[in-house]
């Protein structure tokens, strides 16, 4: 199991050097020196390095980042209309239009006019767009499992709840639940 989190870092690391992109260090990288660094910040940079190294795979299928997310909601619960996929992605309504017409156009999702709101599409996954599940989302695992190595489940299970925390905050409901 040692090796595939070298192959993630691998990919990482080759994904920066075929865009051209000097690997600059992460705000998370001088954090002890700075403590002026921003948990913003280091969120984002998180989420870039995230980003960056699930690229490899996703591109194997022709997916974008992008993409991958609206795959993950579908994965759990198939027929939302494309309102709902926005809300649930915090996207713009034009960017949900754009991902479904690649994901269709690659066969991968159908989108259904709603019987009762002919303004309505219900999105749904094709099979090929269902046997897609198998094949990522082993390597989004993997990734995980690298990225809360040396943590505890404690650890990750408080680091989950902060992080939700931070999201109800900045939306305004604050609610602890």
């Amino acid at each position: 199991m040692a090796a595939k989190p070298a192959r993630v870092r691998t990919d990482l690391k080759k994904a920066a050097n075929r865009a051209g992109k000097p690997q600059r260090k992460p705000v998370s990288a001088v954090l002890d020196r700075d403590p002026a660094v921003g948990i913003a910040a280091i969120v984002r940079d998180t989420y870039l390095a995230f980003k960056q190294a699930i690229h490899a795979p996703l591109r194997e299928h022709g997916i974008t980042t992008a993409q991958w997310q609206f795959l993950r909601v579908l994965w759990h619960r198939e027929g939302l209309n494309q309102n709902e996929l926005s809300a649930r992605l915090r996207t713009h309504p034009s960017t949900t239009v754009s991902a479904l017409q690649l994901l269709e156009r690659n066969g991968y999702v159908r989108r259904e006019r709603s019987d009762t709101d002919r303004r309505n599409a219900h999105v749904f996954l094709t099979p090929k767009g269902r046997a897609l599940e198998k094949k990522l989302i082993p390597h989004a695992a993997e990734l995980s499992g690298l990225a809360m190595r040396g943590m505890s489940k404690s650890d990750v299970a408080m680091l989950k709840k902060l992080l939700s925390q931070m999201m109800r905050n900045l939306d305004g409901t604050g609610h602890t639940d």
